[in-house]
């Protein structure tokens, strides 16, 4: 009896797998998504000011509204993100011949171009005639 069980779950499993296999075929080769294109975003001048780009300028209101609530939480966030500090800095300047990479932006400069991103999105908003968002307390 106690190989009848065994026999028994084994038999079961095979007659499961089996089932699926007779008349099976796929519709076809397996269609693949297209593969997606970066996005290039606009470029900080030495002034401050952020140029918006050809791609974003062809981005609907509600995807530069959505954007820009994006940047509004990142900027809401910023007390919480670490500070750059002054021995790291040391310590990447040092790093950079013999591994390479870029530097990392310290906290204060990434708010400063999330700042003037926001800006230019919203004059692009208006541009465009939608709804513009408050964006004084950023």
């Amino acid at each position: 009896m106690r190989t009848a069980v065994p026999l028994l779950w084994f038999t079961l499993s095979l007659a499961g797998c089996a089932a699926a296999a007779p008349g099976y075929s796929p519709d076809g080769p397996a269609k693949l998504p297209a593969q997606l294109t970066p996005f290039h975003g606009g470029t900080i001048e030495k002034s401050g000011t952020y140029v918006v780009s050809a791609e974003e300028r062809a981005l609907s209101c509600p995807k530069l509204t959505g954007s820009m609530q994006i940047i509004m939480s990142r900027l809401k966030d910023s007390p919480n993100r670490p500070k750059v500090t002054s021995t790291t800095t040391t310590m990447q300047a040092a790093a950079k011949p013999f591994f390479g990479g870029g530097s990392n932006l310290d906290v204060d400069e990434e708010n400063r171009q999330s700042r003037a991103r926001l800006k230019a999105y919203n004059d692009l908003l208006a541009e465009k005639k939608c709804k513009t968002l408050d964006i004084a307390g950023f």
